[in-house]
């Protein structure tokens, strides 16, 4: 959801047009700031800067007031400017947002209409409602959770804030719903900053297919900040539509401007962290002091045990069983055109992960490389959601290095042994016989702690049982 604003300035339309971003900022006095997301991949800041505003698609605010700014670009098919402003947004968005519009409209003689055409006088903006947009954008949220079977929502072009049904119901259940949004906004963003850039490497493999990695810098020595569950920023989603499906995300540290040391896989580098540099805050958000080149280094070294470890054990390929594959649902939810999110197919293996945390059934590798899951993500009194840990982390699939030895028996019952209790044969069975107009099964609903007992109770405990 957004709202738009059009402004048509008429016969000044050539001249402003031609400006470059730099000039065109420097008429409002430098007060508002081009947010840089990098929205036109290899340009730096200064290079953006000399680009015309005819072909800027940007985001513009105030830094440190603002927290998703607003959009502004140039209509060329209707030859007008416009401004759009993300619902919902902050108080303070919204006040810059109509400061600009206004400034606008006196400096360029501009006409002001809605996304309907129709004029609006700038004294009637200056009375808009916006508290009762950003309410009915908070609501948008919470209905989209149902209507698409979402899970989460990430708003901002760097994900500045995510959203789950939890914190949007404490949100709108709040005395005062607006300020409560604005608080969590702001503190959000403050932490965002501190993020590296999101950046990717894209290849192709022997057979043609098109792949994706993402990864993040970070400078040694310097406070960041990572998600604990990453995500494909929305300034980026056209790298999905053109390269396919991200395959993993990796952490580079930069040591200077020139020198970077070797790409580290992200959940490893979280696993690994010193526990004194940690600190958990918001809903997906992990807070670390800068590490030192010694710290980082150490971090490196225990890859090479990693690497070890899996070719001693599994070097020659035998013992390597892969148990469940989230491609072989998502293939066929795409294919048959289900409503059901991609996350939604990964349900059943991130309970069946949790269970197996639970009952002691992880192998030494998990233990040692991904271990942070239970030290890093049990807060809030929030279920483990492993989900995304399984997508990216381990290829989308449950395999035998993640297990013990009764772990993998477990794992053969559940997976693998013919019968009414096989995950993968009820999946497949789901999916073949879904019924869009029928309340969903739990298995791709929710991912909540009920639907984790449900599967608990009528599967796991009693597959559990056999091997003990």
């Amino acid at each position: 959801m957004a709202k738009l604003f059009i402004l048509d300035i008429g016969n000044r339309t050539e001249e402003i047009k031609s400006k470059s971003l730099k000039e065109f900022l420097t008429l409002f006095e430098n007060k508002y700031e081009y947010f840089y997301d990098e929205p036109f991949g290899s340009f730096n800041y200064d290079e953006m800067l000399d680009i015309p505003i005819e072909d800027c698609n940007i985001m513009l605010g105030k830094k440190g007031k603002t927290v998703f700014g607003f959009r502004f670009y140039y209509a060329k098919e209707y030859k007008v400017f416009i401004i759009r402003v993300l619902s919902p947004s902050t108080t303070n968005d919204w006040e810059t947002a109509i400061e600009f519009i206004t400034e606008f409209g006196l400096k360029c003689e501009s006409v002001l209409k809605d996304e309907n055409g129709q004029v609006i006088e700038y004294e009637e903006l200056k009375k808009f409602d916006y508290f009762n947009d950003i309410k009915r954008g908070i609501e948008h949220i919470k209905e989209m959770f149902g209507q698409y079977n979402m899970e989460k929502v990430h708003l901002g072009t760097r994900d500045i804030l995510t959203l789950d049904i939890d914190n949007t119901d404490k949100i709108l259940n709040a005395e005062n719903p607006i300020l409560e949004f604005d608080k969590i906004a702001k503190e959000n963003r403050e932490h965002i900053e501190m993020r590296g850039e999101q950046n990717f490497y894209v290849f192709s493999s022997e057979n043609g297919e098109k792949g994706l990695v993402g990864y993040y810098d970070v400078e040694v020595g310097k406070d960041f900040v990572l998600k604990l569950s990453p995500s494909i920023e929305p300034r980026n989603n056209s790298m999905t539509r053109e390269y396919g499906e991200l395959e993993t995300w990796l952490i580079e540290f930069k040591l200077n401007e020139k020198e970077t040391m070797p790409l580290i896989d992200y959940y490893f580098l979280l696993n690994n962290l010193p526990k004194e540099k940690i600190r958990v805050f918001g809903y997906d958000n992990i807070y670390v002091e800068g590490l030192t080149r010694d710290e980082v280094d150490n971090i490196y070294k225990k890859t090479k045990v990693r690497i070890k470890w899996a070719e001693e054990e599994y070097g020659d390929g035998e013992h390597f069983v892969t148990y469940d594959n989230y491609r072989w649902y998502y293939t066929k939810v795409v294919s048959k055109e289900l409503k059901i999110g991609r996350l939604a197919t990964i349900n059943h293996m991130a309970y069946f992960l949790r269970f197996c945390m639970e009952k002691g059934m992880m192998s030494d590798y998990f233990k040692t490389f991904y271990n942070y899951v239970d030290k890093y993500l049990n807060f809030n009194d929030k279920i483990l959601d492993f989900r995304e840990l399984i997508l990216y982390s381990f290829n989308g699939k449950i395999d035998s290095l993640l297990l013990n030895e009764k772990g993998q028996k477990f794992a053969k019952l559940c997976f693998i042994n013919k019968g009414e209790s096989n995950l993968n044969f009820i999946m497949d069975k789901l999916l073949d016989d879904f019924d869009e107009e029928k309340e969903n099964d739990y298995l791709v609903s929710s991912y909540t702690e009920d639907y984790y007992n449900i599967l608990k109770t009528k599967i796991l405990e009693k597959q559990f049982k056999l091997i003990i």
